[in-house]
């Protein structure tokens, strides 16, 4: 049974049949012709897996990566453009089949060579089976591949329904120049088509230019003769095409050059080699094939061919939108049509249309493809200096050459030109009439005018009356305890005094604050009135506190975000990884040696323990994911990435036989191990995966979020027990953390005098690093067991720090 994805593709094909299609089916009476051609059933084999995930497309979750012994790829010539910030980026393209699996391929064969008149010709049966077997593979879902892009490592994938994956992926590197090529293959020996990536700047000229009969003969209007064509001969160049397009890149300075036809990609490979021997480099745009007969061969050629032109044309435009175009076809297909409607989009952006007019071939209705009126018809609206039909390619030589300086002074002479083009309009009005309209349009144009300066005007008076501001500022709130009630009523002349359920015996009062700090997140306390007050311990701490870390930088939220930028990383409930073991006590600094390092027993280099499989994950995410960004290694520490590797596997078999295990030891020696503790404060961002946690690159990467975060629950205690080891074949040092994570309101009574110790013992630069300006009085407080100072509307900061509440 044919599948949905084939029956939609010919109905698609179907619905899109435009009137010159349909006269080049009747003329060579293609629906009798391919009623009898062979069916495909194999090119849909595939597992039930990747039949199902399939439909997932590029967010398959469930793909695979190709087989080198099974599998075959095809990697497309594609153009990188460059964006605003001189990044290169390009669509990659690649197609996916299971190789030589063809089950039809001697049935196709023998048909093909029946129908063409071959008899016992082996050498030319062996190349219809060479270009045939790509229309009869199975094609291959929900796979991907990983290619070697400028040294790094990239995957494209998974494929979809189809058996291609389309990418758009970022370039490497900046220093690239326009018209430089790249190559890039794929990685694991895998069999691949190496891939072309052409530099193309913004502006410039370029060349759209379709295939069949345009510059290779293909006899696209006879059924039989596409076979030939396709199958049994080499392929011909069109006589002076190659000659013409030489010439365009020698005027036209090395234009950009798409090849846009409607043949199946399957035959990428036989076309690309054409365009290889006979014309200058580009990218290859053909049609996708969603057929199950060899019937879809010829109807990917010669139905919906504008529809699927003219698609493929507005993405050439939404990438260069800048370049001038010139746009070659044939009258054999709907290229005048494509092209005529590209140009009434974008008069701009084309710069010439070029038609070849063909004759002499067998079941072509020469009289209408060919006729006058059918061109006429297509190019309406186009000016007549733009396109032109015609049967020599050295008619265009001239054209060419003109071209370029045509462009050059048409922007000299488009002024004058419009301007008598208008004058001639109004020639036939008369001249009051003219003058009346003229003074309506200056009179409204005055009426804008005047408007708009009065609305700048009014905004710069709210500026300046408002101090910055473009209205007042939003009344705001603090929320003191109540035992400060009495000394704040003296400072207020409104107070009102709420009773919240849902905070239980506490008492607050909540007064305006009608003034603000620059820069902070809370509110002033208004002490007008009251000169006493500014004496109060307890109030002028607060102050204190806030203009100080008003004055600190605040940091945006980190890079990670909410996690809504990595949807494949698996989320990971915090509470299987805060405190997986005892912590490691905080004791006041005794005698320590240089950097903190002690000698450690080799049998507890690396520790596994519960949360082993949650780290794990997030490390191997972020590895997949970041690339470069968490690992490197350069070529001199190849060696030691090596010898590490076989200590690592060592060291797990002999001290977790249960989990882990290998077949053959790898030779190795023990060696002696240093380690250290060392931990951060860091604020809790919120619900986000456990890989945000452990990516820090900066210091500002310890404080996400805003400063209503400073507060004992939110507050995370980050330990890191660190070993060096150094390895005994290359030498070098092997540096090892294990991380765990506690909120700072686990921590032991006992404890919190020695974590005080440590923090205020770190030198003035580490100090910074870690941000112990911003977080110290808070830390410092729950420690000693002082009530934390209130920041923003928080009102319940010591719910869990065992703090009596005064």
């Amino acid at each position: 049974m044919e599948p949905a994805d084939a029956m939609a593709g010919r109905a698609r094909q179907y619905m899109q049949e435009s009137e010159e299609d349909r006269i080049t089916r009747a003329a060579g009476s293609f629906a009798d012709f391919e009623r009898d051609m062979p069916k495909l059933a194999s090119r849909f084999k595939f597992s039930l897996k990747d039949n199902l995930t399939s439909y997932l497309g590029s967010r398959n979750p469930l793909y695979s990566f190709v087989d080198p012994k099974k599998d075959i790829v095809w990697l497309f010539d594609n153009t990188a453009s460059r964006n605003r910030l001189g990044r290169w980026s390009s669509e990659f393209v690649a197609a996916y089949f299971v190789k030589d699996s063809g089950e039809e391929l001697s049935d196709v064969v023998a048909w093909i060579s029946n129908k063409v008149g071959l008899a016992d010709d082996d050498a030319a049966k062996e190349t219809i089976a060479q270009r045939v077997q790509p229309l009869l593979d199975s094609i291959l879902p929900a796979h991907a591949v990983v290619i070697d892009l400028q040294g790094m490592s990239v995957r494209l994938g998974p494929s979809g329904r189809d058996g291609i994956s389309v990418d758009e992926i970022a370039i490497p590197g900046h220093d690239f120049k326009s018209g430089q090529v790249i190559t890039t293959k794929a990685k694991n020996s895998v069999d691949a088509t190496p891939m072309n990536t052409t530099f193309v700047d913004p502006k410039g000229f370029a060349v759209i230019s379709d295939v069949d009969d345009t510059i290779k003969k293909t006899l696209t209007p006879d059924p039989l003769g596409i076979l030939k064509t396709s199958f049994v001969e080499d392929p011909e160049p069109i006589k002076g095409m190659p000659e013409l397009y030489k010439h365009l890149a020698s005027k036209l300075d090395n234009p950009a050059f798409w090849y846009l036809s409607a043949s199946p990609y399957n035959l990428y490979p036989f076309l690309r080699g054409f365009r290889d021997t006979y014309y200058p480099p580009g990218t290859m745009i053909l049609r996708e094939a969603s057929w199950m007969n060899l019937a879809g061969f010829l109807a990917n050629l010669t139905q919906g061919t504008e529809a699927y032109k003219v698609d493929r044309i507005e993405k050439i435009h939404d990438q260069f939108p800048k370049r001038k175009f010139v746009c070659i076809g044939d009258s054999t297909q709907t290229d005048p049509e494509a092209y005529g409607d590209a140009y009434r989009k974008w008069p701009k952006w084309i710069a010439a249309i070029y038609i070849r007019k063909v004759t002499g071939v067998a079941s072509m209705d020469e009289e209408k493809k060919n006729a006058s009126e059918r061109f006429e018809k297509a190019f309406e609206d186009v000016p007549k200096e733009v396109w032109h039909v015609f049967e020599d390619p050295q008619e265009l030589y001239q054209k060419v050459d003109g071209l370029a300086s045509s462009m050059h002074t048409r922007q000299d002479i488009q002024r004058p030109a419009l301007h008598y083009q208008t004058r001639r309009s109004f020639s036939g009005i008369p001249e009051h009439i003219v003058s009346i309209l003229c003074e309506i349009f200056l009179t409204f144009l005055a009426i804008f005018i005047s408007l708009y300066f009065l609305w700048l005007g009014y905004i710069c008076a709210l500026v300046w009356y408002h101090n910055g501001n473009l209205g007042p500022e939003p009344r705001r709130y603090v929320i003191v305890p109540a035992r400060l009630k009495e000394k704040l009523d003296n400072l207020t002349r409104k107070s009102q005094r709420i009773e919240d359920p849902n905070i239980g015996n506490r008492r607050f009062t909540m007064f305006p604050a009608p003034s603000r700090w620059n820069g902070s997140t809370m509110v002033e306390i208004n002490t007008e009135g009251n000169e006493n007050e500014d004496q109060d311990e307890d109030i002028r701490r607060a102050k204190a506190e806030e203009a100080r870390i008003s004055r600190l930088p605040v940091f945006e939220q980190d890079d990670c975000g909410d996690g809504s930028n990595f949807p494949d990383i698996p989320e990971v409930d915090h509470t299987q990884y805060l405190r997986p073991d005892p912590a490691p006590s905080f004791r006041p600094r005794t005698n320590y040696m240089t950097m903190g390092l002690k000698k450690l027993d080799l049998s507890s280099w690396l520790r596994i323990d519960n949360t082993y499989r949650d780290f794990y994950n997030a490390r191997s995410t972020l590895l997949f994911n970041r690339r470069a960004e968490v690992v490197q290694v350069l070529p001199e520490g190849e060696d030691a990435c090596e010898e590490l590797m076989r200590e690592v596997v060592n060291f797990l078999t002999d001290t977790y036989p249960q989990l882990f295990e290998i077949v053959e030891r790898i030779p190795g020696r023990p060696n002696s191990c240093m380690e250290r503790s060392t931990f951060f404060v860091q604020v809790d961002p919120g619900n986000v995966g456990l890989e945000d946690l452990l990516f820090i690159q900066s210091g500002k990467d310890f404080f996400p979020g805003n400063l209503m975060n400073l507060n004992p629950r939110c507050i995370l205690i980050r330990r890191e027990r660190q070993t060096f080891r150094r390895l005994p074949e290359s030498g070098a040092i092997v540096f090892t953390v294990k991380t765990s994570i506690q909120k700072l309101t686990e921590v032991p009574v006992s404890e919190r005098r020695g974590l005080v110790d440590e923090i205020k013992a770190w030198p003035p630069d580490i100090a910074t690093y870690k941000g112990r300006d911003l977080w110290e009085t808070q830390v410092y407080r729950y420690c000693e067991g002082k009530l934390p100072i209130t920041i923003e509307n928080d009102v319940d900061l010591t719910s869990e720090a065992g703090i009596s509440t005064l």
